[in-house]
C-alpha cells in the first residue's frame, strides 16, 4: 500500500507525462541514490585536503569490524527477514588536522517463503582539515548498491553521493552541515534532480555517556515540483562499567504530502570480553521495531540483532556498527540511506 500510493503521488507531482514503470524505477532509485551536482567545489576542496601539509608526528588511526546476524518478523505477511551483515569502519588522523574517515557495510537479506533475497552494500570515504579555531571543512563521497537474486523486485540499482561539510568541534562536542546530491545507476530521467542536506551533532556528556541528534532531508525536484524526504534521528549510550554498555536510538522519517511515516527503535547492551578472556571483543544484543504508517493498515518490522564487535585500536564508534544508534552517528548523507542503515 505505502509505494503504490508513493508511486502515484510522484507520478501525478513530478512529471505528469511519464509512465507507471519510470515512476517505479525513479523511487526505486531514489530509496537509494540520487542524482549529479556541479563538481568544481567538490573537487577543490578535496584537493586541498589530499595536498594539505602533512606532518605525522601525532598520527593516530583506528577502527573496528561488526559481524552482525538479526531475524525480522513483518505483522501484516508470512515472511521473515534473515539478514546478515558484516559493517567496518575506520579513520586516520594526520596530526595536523588532516583527518580521513571510511565507513563500509555488507548485508545479505535471506526472505523466507520464496521471495527473492536482497544483497547490498556500502562504502563512503570523508575527509577534512580542522583549523585551530575548531572548525572543519570536508568532503564525502559514498557508494550503496542493492540488487535482488532474480532480478524481480529492484533489479540492480547503484547510489554515489557526494557532497560538502562544515563543522565544529571541541574535545567533547562535534557538529556538521552537509550539503550534497547523488547519481542513480540507471541514471534518472532528464530534468530529475535530487538534493541532500542536513546537520549532525553529537556530545559526550561524561567518559561514559554521550548522545548524538541528526535532521536531513532528501528533496526530489522535476518540472517545478518537488517532494521531500525528512529524518529526525536521536540516540545515545550508557556505559555502566568497563564493561557493560545500554544504547538506543531513534529514527523517524517523514514523506512529504503522502501521509508516509516510518519510525525505527532500537534499544541494546553491549558486553566487552576482555575482563574475562583477555580477547577485546564486545558482543551486542538489540531489539528493535520499525513501523511504517500510512493511511491504510501500519506495518510492523520487530527485529531481533546480535553483534560480534572486534576494535581496530582506537575506535571513534561508540556502539556497535549495526546497531540504530551507530546509524545516526555514522549514517549516511542521504536522509534514504541514514534510515535504511539504521532499519537494517
Amino acid at each position: 500500500m505505502f509505494f503504490v500510493q508513493l508511486f502515484q503521488f510522484v507520478n501525478k507531482r513530478v512529471s505528469p507525462d511519464w509512465h507507471v514503470n519510470d515512476t517505479l524505477t525513479l523511487l526505486f532509485e531514489t530509496l537509494l541514490g540520487v542524482r549529479k551536482m556541479q563538481r568544481n567545489l567538490i573537487c577543490t576542496v578535496s584537493g586541498f585536503l589530499l595536498f594539505a601539509p602533512v606532518g605525522l608526528d601525532a598520527a593516530e588511526m583506528g577502527g573496528s569490524v561488526t559481524l552482525g546476524f538479526s531475524k525480522s518478523d513483518i505483522s501484516v505477511v508470512p515472511n521473515d527477514l534473515k539478514t546478515t551483515t558484516l559493517d567496518m569502519n575506520g579513520y586516520y588522523d594526520v596530526g595536523n588536522g588532516l583527518s580521513f574517515g571510511m565507513n563500509a557495510a555488507l548485508a545479505r537479506i535471506d526472505i523466507t517463503g520464496g521471495a527473492p533475497d536482497l544483497d547490498a552494500n556500502y562504502f563512503g570515504l570523508d575527509g577534512k582539515y580542522r583549523f585551530s579555531n575548531g572548525f572543519a571543512v570536508g568532503a564525502y563521497v559514498e557508494r550503496g548498491h542493492v540488487k535482488d537474486s532474480a532480478g524481480l523486485l529492484l533489479g540492480s540499482v547503484t547510489l554515489t553521493s557526494y557532497g560538502l561539510t562544515l563543522g565544529y568541534e571541541t574535545d567533547d562536542l562535534s557538529a556538521e552541515v552537509y550539503y550534497g546530491v547523488s547519481d542513480t545507476k540507471p541514471s534518472l530521467p532528464a530534468g530529475i534532480d535530487i538534493k541532500d542536506f542536513g546537520a549532525r551533532v553529537q556530545y559526550d556528556f561524561a567518559p561514559n555517556a554521550f548522545g548524538v541528534g541528526a535532521i536531513g532531508r532528501t528533496r526530489i525536484e522535476g518540472a517545478g515540483n518537488s517532494v521531500d524526504i525528512d529524518l529526525v534521528s536521536l540516540g545515545g549510550g550508557y556505559s555502566f562499567n568497563d564493561s557493560l554498555m545500554a544504547y538506543g536510538g531513534a529514527q523517524r522519517a517523514s514523506i512529504g504530502l503522502v501521509n508516509v511515516d516510518v519510525t525505527t527503535f532500537g534499544l541494546g547492551l553491549a558486553y566487552k570480553t576482555a575482563a574475562i578472556s583477555g580477547i577485546p571483543t564486545v558482543l551486542s544484543l538489540e531489539l528493535a521495531r520499525s513501523t511504517l504508517d500510512t493511511p491504510g493498515p501500519s506495518v510492523d518490522i520487530d527485529t531481533v540483532r546480535f553483534g560480534v564487535t572486534i576494535p581496530l585500536g582506537k575506535s571513534k564508534s561508540h556502539a556497535p556498527l549495526n546497531s540504530v544508534v551507530n546509524g545516526i552517528q555514522n549514517g549516511g548523507h542521504s536522509v534514504v540511506t541514514s534510515g535504511v542503515l539504521g532499519a537494517f
